[in-house]
């Protein structure tokens, strides 16, 4: 539950933020495993290719099981903020009833970065809001795939945080995540780790993050 800061009338408070690629596959109908659900204040749920792979996404909407879903596992304690989506990409946030009160200026959009910057096969959703006196901004995204395209991914980062366009002004910040005192990015962001599989697990397991960097 929020805590009390130290600093007059403020609370600190904990975000939970999930991501992940089914890779066209539902989702399992036990999600206790991926979202903890009870021990955080917001959290945001970020998916890749939900239920339907990216050629079906184009065509149809598919998230609307998917967000029922999530909508069950949340208690009475839990309000749905908002949700938002393009093609296979979906972000939905949820934040404690008790805070609700607090929750004002809500805004979605989206940011292509497909064939010409115009294709939502890849690309970032965004569902930005203010609680209390602070601004936070949640991004979901899917950078392009292959070992190769590392500059289509760093393409695709700038891109987005560019062209968000939630409280973007003339004379403000061009970049997305400085508009807000706090921002929360998460997705398939496609980066690889040159090692194999157990080299790599057993350097997290040690907490040796370097080598992988």
């Amino acid at each position: 539950s929020p805590r009390q800061s130290k600093k007059k009338n403020s609370m600190e408070l904990k975000a939970f933020v999930g991501t992940w690629n089914l890779s066209g596959r539902d989702p399992p109908k036990d999600l206790g495993y991926f979202i903890p659900v009870g021990l955080y204040d917001i959290y945001m749920i970020g998916t890749q290719e939900c239920g339907a792979s990216i050629e079906e996404s184009i065509l149809t909407n598919y998230t609307t099981r998917w967000e029922a879903q999530l909508m069950g596992i949340f208690s009475e304690d839990y309000v749905r903020v908002d949700s938002t989506y393009m093609v296979a990409l979906h972000g939905i946030v949820f934040i404690r009833k008790a805070l609700a009160q607090h929750l004002s200026q809500v805004e979605k959009s989206y940011v292509p970065t497909g064939f010409v910057n115009l294709v939502g096969n890849k690309g970032g959703i965004g569902l930005s809001f203010t609680l209390g006196k602070s601004s936070i901004l949640f991004i979901t995204s899917h950078f392009h795939a292959f070992v190769d395209k590392v500059e289509l991914r760093n393409a695709d980062f700038h891109s987005i945080e560019q062209r968000l366009p939630m409280r973007k002004s003339s004379n403000g910040p061009k970049a997305c995540s400085d508009r807000f005192d706090f921002t929360f990015w998460a997705g398939d962001l496609n980066y690889r780790c040159l090692c194999n599989r157990a080299i790599a697990d057993t350097l997290l397991r040690d907490n040796n993050i370097e080598p992988l960097l």
